[in-house]
């Protein structure tokens, strides 16, 4: 380590960080990650969470800064974040990175689209501060040891995500270097968000992609006005790394070599194709497959045994109460029992680009047919997919069905993971899906322009009519 402060040469970075700068990749997939992100967010403006911070939001006076998705009403850059940022992560397929194991998506794109709304930012300049700011999330997640913010019961898209917030805010808000350090010093003391929602299935997860966003603009908004923040905030003393992962948890030169790698994290992101925890997403393929490649009818199933990695256990198997038989939809969502059942009942085929979103809903979790199958579910850790994670999020399964046959099946990746070998969601799917997630809520004209003016982001000179497109409903569809 050299002596200048980790945060004064991401400031540096991050100033000079041009759009000529990035790759025609890169700018692909940042239109990918905001096409896919406002499209999971859209249909969760039903979910009551999200009308709780909408009531809220209208309620907050101050600047009409920017826009929360399907109102007309504008709202504070950092209020807009809090909303759009909730909405974005209440139906969990938001977007997940491997070595992260968190969303870095959903804090980065409200951040940076409620940042660039305020600022009159162009296309090309919003499209640079969404790299930064998951390049900044994703490099703190690799720093500190896999299992370790877990284990402390924090939620790394809370934790981590909130400096990437302030970033990418403070990138669109054209903050020069100095005033990038002081926004993730200021960042540093306003990142939070705890895995007890484990416990009881509340909602307090949902949360945490809009907290870290509001908090990052907020961030950026502050020392912009002047307020500063310490420039250590990252691996010193008293910093980041030390209070969240504790001593030999964590590298701070590991940060430093992912985010001045090269490599563009935002690449390695893997998207989440179903309505539930990523660590469920691997045991749904797998036994999908089987179920598939064989033609087994769910009656003829007498036991299903899943193997994940050791980390996901105490997240998706734990406590064995709520996860076989789910009392919210939260405790659904991080089921595997539930999650892998319902999968195999909905009938949908993962061709339809579906999220077996229609199967994570109060109603559904009651449903008797799911329960029952979930309780015919075991899951068990595996020493070879321990070795695996994180850079592959893999599965065995070991299906028997009541005429004696068992079914073996190993995959490496669920659908839509980054990861080499994996089966990558292509543009033409993501469109698709899109289309899908906001027939309930936008016009089928509204949801094309909407997929034609994101294709030309760079050509945007500001992000003001492409917001104000998102706050009108489909008529009768809010």
């Amino acid at each position: 380590m050299t002596s200048l402060a980790l945060a004064k040469k991401i400031g540096q970075y991050a100033a000079a960080l041009r759009y000529v700068h990035l790759p025609e990749s890169v700018v692909q997939e940042v239109k990918n990650r905001t096409l896919d992100l406002i499209g999971v967010s859209l249909p969760a403006w039903r979910e009551k969470p999200a009308q709780i911070l909408i009531s809220y939001a209208l309620k907050i006076e101050g600047n009409a800064d920017a826009s929360i998705l399907l109102h007309k009403t504008r709202v504070p850059a950092a209020t807009a974040a809090l909303v759009n940022g909730t909405m974005g992560h209440c139906l969990e397929i938001d977007d997940d990175h491997n070595q992260l194991v968190g969303h870095p998506g959903v804090t980065a794109i409200p951040a940076c689209l409620a940042a660039a709304e305020k600022a009159g930012t162009s296309g090309r300049e919003y499209i640079v501060s969404v790299v930064l700011a998951y390049q900044l999330t994703c490099s703190l997640g690799q720093a500190i040891t896999s299992g370790t913010l877990h284990d402390q019961g924090w939620h790394p898209t809370g934790i981590c995500g909130t400096f990437g917030a302030a970033l990418g805010a403070a990138k669109a808000l054209n903050l020069d270097t100095d005033q990038i350090v002081c926004a993730l010093g200021i960042a540093g003391s306003q990142t939070s968000g705890l895995f007890e929602y484990q416990t009881d299935g509340t909602w307090t997860k949902r949360l945490h992609g809009g907290w870290s966003a509001h908090n990052g603009v907020l961030a950026a908004i502050l020392a912009k006005g002047g307020l500063t923040g310490p420039a250590s905030v990252l691996e010193g003393r008293f910093g980041f790394l030390h209070a969240f992962a504790k001593r030999g948890n964590y590298d701070p030169q590991l940060l430093e070599r992912a985010f001045f790698s090269g490599l563009y994290e935002i690449e390695k992101t893997s998207y989440k194709p179903y309505a539930c925890c990523r660590d469920t997403h691997p045991g749904i393929d797998v036994t999908l497959d089987v179920i598939e490649a064989n033609e087994i009818e769910p009656t003829s199933i007498k036991s299903i045994q899943i193997f994940l990695h050791q980390e996901a256990l105490p997240i998706v198997a734990s406590p064995a109460e709520r996860r076989y038989r789910p009392q919210t939809t939260v405790d659904a969502q991080f089921s595997i029992y539930y999650a892998v059942a319902a999968a195999i009942l909905s009938r949908e085929r993962r061709e339809t680009m579906t999220t077996f979103l229609a199967q994570f809903t109060e109603e559904m979790i009651k449903d008797q047919g799911i329960l029952d199958l979930a309780a015919r579910i075991t899951c068990t850790a595996d020493l070879e997919l321990n070795a695996m994670f994180p850079e592959f999020y893999g599965a065995k399964v070991e299906l028997t069905t009541y005429d004696g046959k068992i079914y073996k099946h190993f995959r490496q990746a669920h659908r839509g993971d980054q990861s080499i070998g994996a089966e990558k969601f292509s543009y033409t799917q993501l469109e698709q899906r899109f289309m899908s997630l906001t027939e309930s809520v936008l016009e089928r004209e509204q949801a094309k322009k909407a997929v034609e003016t994101i294709d030309r982001l760079e050509n945007l000179d500001s992000l003001t009519e492409f917001m104000r497109m998102l706050s009108v409903p489909k008529k009768g569809g809010r």
